[in-house]
């Protein structure tokens, strides 16, 4: 039951930032947003790197200027005090390295999935207009 006084809505104000942000473009790659299931797989795969993070699964709208899309986001987040944790047996750009890898592999597995018949050519041409260049021949 909601509070005669809660707030419908309220501003976000960033109190802490997290030390790695990695951006895993699902939607791009898949067209779809992830199932709960591969989401779990994410995480099980982020453990093997960090005892904790957070992972955000989120649709995202652009709008303005004769755009309009939704993009289908995964974003892993680690905070400050767990890379400052982890700092004797990794450094921050390793560790972030090593996450960058643990996204784009996740992503990689996931296609296929739930219907999705994206094949290799797809996935390039794809990738070629989101960021010009080609994946791996």
């Amino acid at each position: 039951m909601l509070a005669d006084d809660a707030p419908f809505a309220v501003p976000l104000e960033r109190y802490e930032r997290p030390a790695l942000r990695v951006l895993v473009n699902f939607g791009i790659v898949t067209g779809r947003d992830p199932t709960q299931q591969e989401v779990q797989q994410l995480a099980r795969e982020i453990e093997r790197h960090v005892p904790s993070a957070t992972i955000y699964v989120e649709q995202r709208y652009e709008l303005g200027a004769g755009i309009d899309i939704c993009l289908h986001e995964v974003r892993i987040e680690v905070p400050d005090q767990v890379v400052d944790g982890l700092r004797e047996t990794v450094d921050r750009e390793q560790l972030q390295q090593r996450l960058v890898q643990a996204g784009a592999a996740w992503v990689a597995r996931c296609i296929g999935n739930i219907g999705d018949s994206s094949s290799i050519a797809q996935l390039r041409a794809r990738k070629a207009v989101v960021d010009g260049r080609d994946v791996g021949a």
